[in-house]
């Protein structure tokens, strides 16, 4: 009997290839910077040379200070905050969590922002015009 099982490991390296590809192919735009904290699953050779291969520029950013990626984290503290203020008024359990996240991105997906001009993000990403939920 095998005490430790087979674990199959998911590297940062295979995720981000994957995300590439997928960002890629829906937007029709290549990703052209990669902004990271120096952390070592973004500094590996095999990373370092396939960024070098597809022209994708690395910058760093200092370990341990969400300080330097404001935009990103200010929208997760929204994302958050919005999926917060649906539980008191619910009365859900915290089992509803990963809904009630989704919901939220959902929800900004769809509304109108300041970055973008005269269309929601979701409409801004695919290029569609998107159809109001409200008949």
């Amino acid at each position: 009997m095998d005490l430790f099982p087979q674990v199959e490991v998911i590297s940062s390296f295979s995720k981000f290839k994957e995300f590439k590809a997928l960002i890629e192919k829906q937007s029709g735009k290549s990703i052209k910077v990669l902004i990271y904290d120096g952390e070592e699953e973004y500094d590996s050779n095999d990373f370092t040379e396939f960024c070098k291969q597809q022209g994708i520029a690395r910058q760093f950013t200092t370990r341990y200070t969400p300080q330097q990626n404001g935009v990103a984290e200010r929208k997760n503290q929204t994302i958050m905050n919005m999926a917060r203020s649906m539980f008191p008024y619910k009365q859900l359990s915290n089992e509803y969590w990963t809904e009630a996240i989704a919901c939220s991105v959902y929800l900004l997906n769809k509304s109108p922002t300041v970055s973008v001009k005269n269309m929601v993000p979701e409409a801004a990403w695919s290029g569609t015009k998107l159809v109001s939920h409200i008949s």
